[in-house]
């Protein structure tokens, strides 16, 4: 069943924000995912936190977003962190890494 729907992005005083992800990242769901972290990048944050906390699954296709967002970050200086992911980077099999 498709469902992803970001959950909330929230904006801390400290300069972070937290963008809050869930139901399943795929290939369908790339585009938004995408769409959504690089409008968090957009004020040029000091950290962008991305919790995976609500995250059912994560295909390969679904990756795809979170490299993009990596690149951009390094472009406005942004620290970019996964929150929550571990349960999410077993469950596709990267538990290892």
């Amino acid at each position: 069943m498709f469902h992803f729907r970001p959950h909330r992005r929230s904006k801390h005083p400290s300069g972070h924000h937290v963008v809050r992800l869930r139901g399943e990242v795929t290939a369908r769901t790339a585009d938004r995912t995408k769409k959504y972290l690089l409008d968090a990048l957009t004020d040029g944050p000091d950290v962008l936190v991305v919790d995976f906390g609500e995250v059912t699954y994560l295909g390969s296709d679904g990756c795809a977003p979170l490299f993009t967002a990596v690149l951009a970050a390094r472009t406005t200086d942004t620290r970019l962190t996964f929150a929550r992911a571990a349960s999410t980077l077993r469950r596709v099999g990267l538990g290892g890494c």
